[in-house]
């Protein structure tokens, strides 16, 4: 039945607005060995990941990815031409001929995350019985109840400690989540190119409500495995979820092997982490989002004769921010 199935159109946001030749560098290793070796263990290699970067990307972080992301050959496209949303990406997967049966199932990995190497096969086979079933609503949002969180090695948090008022050091763990519905940000949409719908709809979080409002179907998988792995690092983006549960013993091999990710290399990796600079400001893209924003109304005014000299001077200090967002990410951060 898995045939009948669409190939499932994986997207990835990778240094999105980014300058800072460390973030790249540290960035390589988690891509290089967690996400690209999970995708390319997949026991269903029907997928094509579309890979979203900037077209003035620092040539040598270019390269790097070149390299990093060769194995897939034609699975993986770098695209440098369209903007990350949800119109875009479904218009992506009919132009590569990726609807089967009137049907494009698309997916989203984070660039440091790994799924268990039977994530494709799963979503895939569940995705074709759905298609089948003649009662079916017009579109089904598909998520994983279980999954992990792993603190790779030991480090400062930075929005933990400025909260506190006190350093706050994070230890080595693997966790798994407690199961809340659509906690992970791994979701799996199946629909018709034409209703506008994709895993990019919304963010994660709300996709439950929006589709279950819109009254299509809502899938929440529970699987005895936990099947998705969220790693955090010294440059991690989104909050730690901390002392949700007692932390798991593990041996690497195992979950290496559950996930398919490079263990030389990410024991090289952690290894290497005092080497590694912080990220000192988080939630980057959505800041250089809104800078650029309030820029663009800013030089409108200017344009229309409307500018005061309150705007003028605030239109210094966002070409700042913005410069600062994209040039100034890392840095060492005494802890």
């Amino acid at each position: 039945m898995i045939d009948q199935a669409p190939p499932m159109l994986l997207v990835t946001r990778y240094g999105k607005g980014v300058k800072d030749e460390r973030w790249f560098r540290h960035r390589e290793h988690l891509i290089g060995a967690i996400t690209v070796p999970s995708l390319l263990a997949q026991t269903d290699p029907n997928f094509t990941w579309l890979i979203h970067i900037d077209a003035d990307m620092p040539a040598s972080a270019r390269a790097r990815l070149d390299e990093i992301v060769r194995p897939f050959g034609d699975r993986v496209i770098l695209d440098t031409e369209n903007r990350y949303n949800n119109h875009v990406l479904i218009g992506i997967g009919e132009r590569l001929g990726m609807v089967r049966d009137g049907f494009l199932l698309t997916g989203r990995i984070d660039d440091d995350d790994a799924w268990h190497v039977d994530t494709v096969r799963i979503v895939r086979e569940r995705a074709a019985r759905w298609i089948a079933r003649p009662d079916h609503p017009p579109a089904v949002v598909m998520s994983f109840a279980l999954g992990y969180e792993w603190v790779m090695y030991r480090f400062y948090d930075l929005d933990a400690s400025k909260k506190a008022g006190k350093t706050v050091m994070r230890d080595a763990a693997l966790r798994p989540f407690k199961p809340v519905e659509f906690q992970g940000d791994s979701v799996f949409v199946v629909a018709p190119p034409a209703l506008g719908v994709s895993c990019l709809a919304i963010a994660h979080g709300k996709m439950q409500g929006m589709f279950r409002d819109a009254g299509y179907e809502v899938d929440w998988m529970m699987p005895e495995t936990p099947m998705w792995l969220y790693t955090r690092h010294k440059q991690v983006s989104t909050n730690i979820l901390h002392g949700m549960v007692t932390p798991l013993e593990f041996r690497m091999e195992e979950l290496a092997r559950d996930f398919g990710f490079d263990q030389e290399g990410v024991e090289d990796y952690i290894a290497q982490a005092d080497d590694f600079d912080y990220l000192l400001e988080k939630r980057t893209e959505h800041r250089r989002g809104l800078a650029a924003r309030e820029l663009r109304e800013i030089d409108a005014a200017i344009r229309n004769g409307e500018a005061t000299r309150e705007m003028k001077a605030r239109r210094e200090e966002l070409v700042r921010e913005i410069d600062m967002l994209a040039n100034n990410l890392v840095g060492s951060v005494p802890a």
